[in-house]
């Protein structure tokens, strides 16, 4: 699951874009991410640890499905397929394996003797919560930790996720009402059209590469990445000219147009 990019410095002064440190702390409420992470947290201070599946390290069944609840319930677009799931364990709930290792990597929780316990810093966020700190922190683990293209089933290629900061560009400039999916992905087509050179080789069921960059666009970076943090507010609409007659459509939301601090035009 684990990916390291080392392209760019995410946020760092003279980036391009950073990251709006006076923000409204209640707009953070809008991230997914701040919320499914606060509830991780939150329960293992409850609890005061919480034991692991026995031989791994990783939640328990019981833990996995009252994540997918919140879930289902807090992701709208998505909340059918996820509520009827089958649980058996972690890797059947959407982001779950991923904020355990975002969590860890950041020092906010560790695993003693077969259970999952808080570091001091992590009781502090489960009594407190987030701060903008800790969401840059997650936005920073996401980019250029994960590999975004872990277990989807689509090429194996890093050009979408190396290009994470022209994506959010593209929503910035082009996203203040509903645009499709695709859109987004034909405007990075436009701008970097070398890019579809990785995927002549690499392409999603027979289709061509500028479909599939469209794809991988539309899972990885919008319902994968901008869903989970809250930057895109996401609908579906009938298309019949695509699988399961309908295709993705998204803008800004709140959160995305007071977190972002853009340095060019």
């Amino acid at each position: 699951m684990l990916f390291r990019s080392q392209r760019c410095l995410f946020f760092e002064k003279g980036s391009g874009l950073e990251i709006n440190e006076n923000i409204n702390p209640e707009l953070l409420r809008c991230s997914l991410a701040v919320k499914l992470s606060e509830f991780i947290l939150k329960t293992i201070h409850n609890l005061g640890s919480l034991k692991a599946t026995s031989g791994k390290k990783n939640f328990p069944r019981k833990f996995a499905k009252e994540f997918r609840d919140l879930y289902a319930e807090e992701c709208k677009f998505d909340a059918i397929r996820i509520k009827f799931c089958k649980v058996t364990s972690e890797d059947d709930v959407p982001y779950l394996r991923l904020l355990r290792g975002a969590l860890t990597e950041c020092g906010w929780i560790k695993f003693q003797k077969g259970s999952f316990l808080l570091s001091k810093k992590g009781v502090k966020l489960a009594v407190d919560g987030f701060s903008i700190k800790e969401l840059t922190e997650l936005l920073r683990f996401y980019l250029t930790e994960v590999n975004w293209g872990y277990g989807d089933r689509m090429p194996n290629v890093f050009e979408i996720q190396h290009h994470a900061y022209f994506l959010l560009y593209i929503i910035h400039r082009k996203a203040d009402d509903f645009i499709t999916s695709d859109e987004v992905g034909m405007a990075m087509l436009t701008a970097l059209p070398q890019i579809t050179g990785s995927f002549s080789d690499h392409v999603y069921f027979g289709r061509d590469p500028e479909t599939t960059i469209c794809n991988i666009c539309d899972i990885r970076f919008i319902q994968r990445f901008c869903s989970l943090f809250g930057l895109l507010d996401i609908s579906k609409q009938p298309n019949s000219s695509k699988v399961f007659d309908e295709e993705t459509i998204c803008r800004k939301s709140e959160l995305f147009k007071n977190l972002f601090v853009w340095q060019i035009p």
